[in-house]
């Protein structure tokens, strides 16, 4: 049922005693809301979904590069074993999504794939037998290095054959933060182990069992019940702002030009979509990233036809426009972006796609949005991407 679920939070890229005493009614601040999962919400029925939750984690010791990388790889390492562990402990009545993406603690879609639907019983169930899961969970040393070596071979292939242009994208916006958050910066570590597969290549089985007994020694209620905004006042209401997480402040660099270096499997490059070379990224505002995106760059540039600049040139092959696509992410519950690039299979030339690029980096309705991005300007950023195949 929710194999695209997880096949999305293996890519992005998009996922425990006190059964009854669990207080996962325990919420964020009625003041606060976030988006609900589109994904989880496509793969199950309504009648089976528990909810959205936040897991709490220990942080790291420090947020220097080493320990917010383990953590993060250990994280994602414990999210997949749990998404195996706890249909087990329950005889198959709870399901889960978990992932690593509200650093430095999970996010969990819960779920059951009762067909009659669950009972509230059931839930409850479902809530103890995840909030008490970890106290009492040692998975082996083989299953451990199982999963560290699938998310690595996972990784790998996403950078190596990217199975479509959204994929693509989102890797793409990794390496271009990396070259935009300062060396130093917590974001810097995160988004710079989510695309190099040898952070989980090379995970420290030993040193993970150590992290985890150090994450079961926490106290006191572990599962957060997310509370997830309406979806009509969402779209207009100030409290739905973002939840800010105590992680320290990462800085960027000044807006403008980032090169960044990629490589793609040769084999498999005829089968391939056009590699996307050019396009912008803009720092979404941090007190508005669980609201639905509706700016009037957005609501004029995506998923919509935009007319080639004479300047572009003309090619036989080429249309008078292309498509204009827009990719949002909010990385690990910290920060918010968005990403303008040009539909590759519209793109013909890498000249049309530059000049795109370029125009639409000084269109007057994305410098609004780039004004908008907070404090310090976090955008524009014309990024260009130089492809070998290997």
């Amino acid at each position: 049922m929710l194999a695209g679920v997880r096949n999305a939070a293996r890519g992005a890229a998009i996922v425990m005693a006190g059964l009854l005493a669990v207080s996962a009614g325990r919420s964020f601040s009625e003041e606060k809301c976030e988006q609900r999962s589109v994904l989880g919400d496509l793969n199950v029925r309504p009648e089976n979904r528990f909810g959205e939750f936040e897991f709490k984690l220990s942080p790291p010791d420090n947020f220097g590069a080493v320990s917010v990388q383990s953590h993060f790889a250990f994280s994602d390492v414990l999210a997949k074993l749990l998404i195996d562990e706890l249909p087990r402990r329950t005889n198959r009545l709870c399901h889960n999504v978990t992932t690593a993406i509200r650093f430095p603690d999970l996010h969990v879609y819960l779920y059951s794939r009762r067909p009659s639907g669950p009972s509230a019983t059931d839930q409850a169930l479902c809530e103890g037998a995840l909030q008490s899961l970890l106290r009492v969970f040692q998975p082996t040393r083989k299953a451990i290095s199982d999963v560290a070596s699938k998310e690595a071979e996972t990784k790998r292939q996403l950078i190596s054959n990217p199975p479509g242009p959204v994929w693509e994208m989102g890797r793409l916006l990794r390496l271009a933060l990396a070259g935009i958050y300062d060396h130093d910066s917590v974001m810097h570590a995160l988004v710079s182990a989510d695309v190099d597969h040898r952070v989980f290549q090379s995970l420290d089985v030993d040193a993970f069992l150590v992290w985890l007994e150090k994450q079961k020694s926490i106290s006191g209620d572990r599962l957060v019940r997310i509370n997830i905004c309406n979806p009509d006042a969402s779209r207009r209401d100030p409290l739905a702002e973002r939840i800010q997480q105590k992680v320290p402040v990462s800085g960027t660099v000044p807006p403008g030009a980032v090169h960044l270096s990629t490589s793609r499997d040769k084999s498999a490059q005829a089968r391939q979509t056009p590699p996307l070379r050019h396009f912008v990224v803009v720092g979404n505002n941090k007190k508005l990233s669980y609201v639905p995106l509706r700016t009037a760059a957005t609501d004029r540039l995506c998923n919509l036809p935009y007319t080639i600049p004479r300047e572009a040139g003309s090619a036989p092959d080429q249309a008078e426009s292309v498509m204009i696509r827009c990719y949002r992410d909010r990385f690990y519950g910290i920060d918010d972006w968005i990403a303008i690039f040009c539909d590759p299979n519209d793109c013909r030339s890498d000249r049309v796609a530059q000049v795109v690029m370029e125009t639409i980096a000084s269109d007057p309705d994305v410098l609004e949005l780039a004004r908008t991005s907070g404090e310090p300007l976090r955008a524009p950023y014309l990024i260009d991407v130089d492809v070998t195949y290997e």
